[in-house]
């Protein structure tokens, strides 16, 4: 009975750490607004996936993070910012819409690099984010380093702040 009663512990113990596999469960992140303070940067680490889906940045992802976000209704028109800080891999961000359709990808930085994924409230058929709507991305690596931790900072900012420096 104690056997049983150990077994039961250490599979619900382990289930969290496989819950961020799918946007089903994806963590829920607060977007910062750019012009108040940098963003906070919190730290979470790739959990093993199965049966993602690859897109032009990524194939054959083994693990993988999931987010998922909503802007704040009060602002009229704004893109987005995610920064992904990787301890020791290199890290792919992978942005979708409300719909969960792929939108856009970067990982550019190599590894351990810092990856800057930029929504362009500008371009209309590349990546409008609208306000109140909830969007994800993922944090990913197509090399096997199960729990490699990284950081992540979200920030929005208005249309008209938009510059080449974010």
């Amino acid at each position: 009975m104690k056997r049983v009663l150990f077994l039961i512990v250490i599979l619900f113990a382990a289930s969290p750490a496989f819950s961020q596999a799918t946007s089903a469960t994806a963590t829920n992140l607060t977007a910062e607004s750019y012009l108040d303070t940098p963003p906070t940067l919190a730290t979470y680490c790739l959990q093993a996936a199965t049966g993602q889906t690859s897109t032009t940045c990524t194939s054959n992802l083994t693990d993988v993070y999931w987010f998922k976000f909503t802007l704040p209704i009060t602002i009229t028109s704004c893109a987005v910012k995610i920064t992904v800080v990787p301890a020791a891999f290199d890290a792919t961000v992978d942005f979708y819409d409300p719909s969960l359709v792929f939108k856009q990808c970067v990982n550019a930085a190599g590894n351990a690099g810092t990856e800057y994924l930029r929504t362009n409230p500008n371009t209309p058929d590349f990546n409008v984010v609208t306000t109140g709507s909830t969007y994800y991305f993922r944090v990913s690596s197509t090399t096997d380093v199960l729990g490699n931790c990284f950081q992540v900072g979200l920030e929005y900012y208005r249309s008209e702040e938009h510059t080449s420096e974010l």
